[in-house]
């Protein structure tokens, strides 16, 4: 298991990436899910199955600026875990499609 702190506004990013790392495709329901559980503070506990089983959970500070989370994933997967926490932890990444509809929007083209 791999543990670690990420800035809150990656949360949705770093979701994203370890469901690639996996092989999981996350719908609908799990984002539902997962939203549900940042909105009310609570964090939550979830399980992506891919090539790779996955166990993800997160719970957020009081002002959510950093978010604790904790991956459960097979030995040889767990350094692509690793060097993401560092990267979400110090960076902060903007969600391009949001960008894009803010910014041009819905249907025309980034430059």
């Amino acid at each position: 298991m791999v543990a670690g702190s990420i800035l809150g506004g990656n949360l949705d990013q770093f979701v994203t990436t370890m469901s690639w790392v996996v092989g999981y495709s996350i719908d609908n329901l799990d984002w539902e899910r997962i939203n549900t559980d940042w909105l009310d503070g609570s964090g939550g506990e979830y399980e992506f199955t891919g090539f790779h089983k996955m166990k993800f959970g997160f719970s957020v500070d009081h002002d959510k600026e950093m978010v604790r989370v904790t991956v459960d994933v097979p030995a040889e997967l767990e350094p692509q875990v690793e060097l993401a926490i560092a990267i979400f932890q110090n960076f902060q990444l903007r969600d391009r499609r949001r960008s894009m509809a803010k910014s041009k929007g819905p249907g025309k083209e980034a430059d």
